[in-house]
């Protein structure tokens, strides 16, 4: 096995202080793999008092999950660990599956008790233990199975699938911040409803109220999928970028809690926008996604259903709200919207396309949607005499009206509209 050389010298560091030391986890899979490992991680029969006094001459980090070290070795580090039980046999008992559950030494070679390396060349997940006992040491192993599925290509058994969703109550104890990894590779997939629909007992522990959007009938002409399905065909549809699949994920959860039914047996579902941009920022926090992706999809939530015309004021105005960032999305994740809706309305998809275009040429053409693309400015105003309180106001009252077509948006003809306004207030 090729090793790098600051994990080589760490063993030989540990070997020449008679201490047993084995290079474990995801470096030995993807040897066999044929895969560049980033993470080293070792494990040794030394106490952490003992790895800390072994390698006291290195810079040393004490992680949080208790039984390891990090150490800077030739300018990498290597996390040292001891063993979880009392041998190499006992701490790979106790790991994951058993594409994980090989080990490598200087003195023994690959040490391979649950049969990891026939499982990698077979690509399917085992457990050196009973799927319930394997995922009870360590809840987070439910995400991780799924994660290694899509990025390691390996089937999961009918048996581990029903696990993984029987034992799904189990991520209620692990903290949300540990879930964003596997999470991202899942619904960055190619096909992200695929693992939804296989493991929705995972997914509605995680996203709660998606369990009240199965079988959800929406009564309404618009669609022709329940909330569920319709949210996993808009997901489906759209493309694997991050910010975008959250937001297919989330834009209706909330509709079952919105629901009403007219006297027609109409269904509605007022403010689910609202709703569900609520639910994705308490989440997503709750997730440790950055504020960033957690505005980015709460603005995009909030405006996917937002009703727009071919009209100059209506789309100047929708570019004033909405703002130019992530239009892109935007516009795919209504694509997907619509694709996701009832077949026979599919022609308002030439809509969104004539709209898309006419908003990239308003922006090119710096037309009036914000503040900053006014021919006059508050300096414009401030040699006129007015206030700092009052240049805003007023540049929102010209900006208004320049968006409805009241004021063309030229130099003089601005000014003069300000000038009146000025002459107004000083009589």
């Amino acid at each position: 096995m090729l090793i790098h050389d600051g994990a080589l010298k760490a063993l030989r560091i540990l070997k020449l202080n008679s201490f047993e030391a084995y290079i474990v986890g995801g470096a030995v899979r993807d040897h066999f793999l044929g895969l560049q490992s980033q993470d080293i991680d070792i494990v040794t029969n030394a106490k952490l008092h003992e790895i800390e006094n072994i390698f006291s001459d290195y810079k040393i980090v004490k992680y949080k999950k208790g039984h390891t070290y990090g150490v800077l070795i030739n300018n990498m580090f290597v996390e040292i660990s001891t063993f979880d039980g009392d041998n190499i046999y006992e701490d790979l008992m106790n790991r994951d599956f058993t594409i994980n559950a090989i080990a490598y030494s200087l003195d023994n070679g690959f040490v391979d008790p649950f049969n990891g390396i026939e499982a990698i060349e077979d690509k399917i997940l085992k457990s050196p233990k009973a799927f319930d006992e394997m995922i009870a040491h360590d809840p987070l192993r439910i995400l991780r199975a799924i994660r290694f599925s899509i990025s390691l290509d390996m089937k999961i058994s009918e048996e581990l699938k029903e696990a993984l969703n029987k034992n799904a109550y189990l991520l209620e104890q692990v903290n949300k911040q540990r879930f964003t990894k596997d999470l991202n590779i899942i619904l960055e997939s190619s096909k992200p409803s695929v693992y939804i629909r296989d493991y929705f007992e995972v997914f509605a522990q995680i996203f709660k109220p998606l369990r009240e959007c199965y079988n959800f009938q929406q009564h309404s002409n618009w669609h022709h999928l329940d909330v569920l399905e319709h949210t996993l065909a808009v997901l489906d549809y759209t493309k694997p970028n991050l910010v975008l699949r959250l937001t297919a994920l989330l834009h209706d959860i909330m509709k079952p809690s919105a629901f009403t039914l007219d006297s027609n047996g109409i269904g509605h579902f007022y403010n689910h926008h609202i709703l569900s941009k609520d639910y994705a920022i308490q989440i997503l926090s709750k997730l440790s996604y950055s504020n960033e992706v957690i505005n980015r999809v709460a603005r995009l939530i909030y405006y996917h259903d937002r009703s727009m015309s071919l009209k100059k004021a209506s789309l100047l105005k929708f570019l004033n709200k909405v703002g130019d960032k992530d239009l892109d999305l935007y516009f795919d994740l209504r694509r997907a919207d619509i694709t996701g809706q009832n077949p026979s309305l599919i022609y308002r998809l030439n809509d969104i396309d004539k709209i898309e275009k006419i908003i990239n040429e308003y922006i090119k053409n710096k037309e009036p949607y914000k503040l900053a693309n006014l021919k006059i400015d508050g300096n414009h105003l401030l040699s006129m005499g007015y206030t700092q309180e009052r240049i805003k106001i007023i540049l929102e009252d010209v900006l208004s009206k320049t968006i409805s077509g009241q004021l063309a948006n030229e130099r003089d003809i601005l000014i003069k509209y300000v000038t009146d306004i000025k002459k107004k207030e000083l009589q």
